[in-house]
């Protein structure tokens, strides 16, 4: 674990494009993106579409990591992708957020609350986004969260143990299309 955790701490002050293969998703595919914050347990990453366009952050546990890449032709192939159309990762306003603020679950949830992001959850190792919604308030170890369906709507309010949650991410573009539906 130290040896890749000092791996992943070296990837994330390089800013460079890996590929992340986790336990929570398909074993044959990856995940693309850049490390921004990572302590022994939780990284944050920003994650790349297929379209080599920034979309949103996402956060895991390292015990759920199996794999990193930081050296492939595909990471090369977007590489050239992003350059050739001039897309730019977009960090400043993630890392200055978790450089100041510890990289961790609750970290990453207040910074989708403070900014009323719409958040997508995976809970009980479901290996799925099970709820969408907004995080409106964290009291110690329980989230209140407001359940958005599929066409932006309220449909309930749940309490979330934080110790449930397996990933998550914010600010991706179907985020932002829930979001954008929410607003009456």
């Amino acid at each position: 674990m130290d040896n890749l955790y000092q791996k992943l701490c070296l990837l994330c002050n390089e800013k460079k494009l890996i590929e992340i293969y986790n336990r929570n998703d398909d074993f044959n595919k990856f995940n693309l993106g850049v490390l921004i914050s990572v302590n022994q347990t939780e990284y944050i990453y920003i994650f790349i579409d297929k379209q080599g366009r920034t979309d949103g952050i996402r956060f895991g546990f390292i015990d759920d990591l199996y794999r990193i890449v930081d050296e492939s032709k595909y990471i090369d192939k977007y590489s050239k992708i992003m350059r050739e159309f001039g897309r730019e990762l977009l960090i400043d306003d993630y890392e200055s957020f978790f450089t100041n603020n510890r990289c961790s679950l609750e970290s990453f949830l207040q910074y989708s609350q403070d900014r009323n992001m719409v958040v997508s959850l995976s809970l009980c190792g479901s290996n799925q986004y099970d709820i969408s919604g907004f995080v409106h308030a964290i009291e110690g170890d329980i989230i209140t969260f407001k359940e958005l369906d599929t066409y932006g709507e309220l449909v309930t309010v749940s309490y979330i143990s934080i110790d449930d949650i397996d990933y998550c991410s914010c600010d991706s573009e179907d985020e932002r299309i829930l979001k954008m539906l929410s607003v009456k």
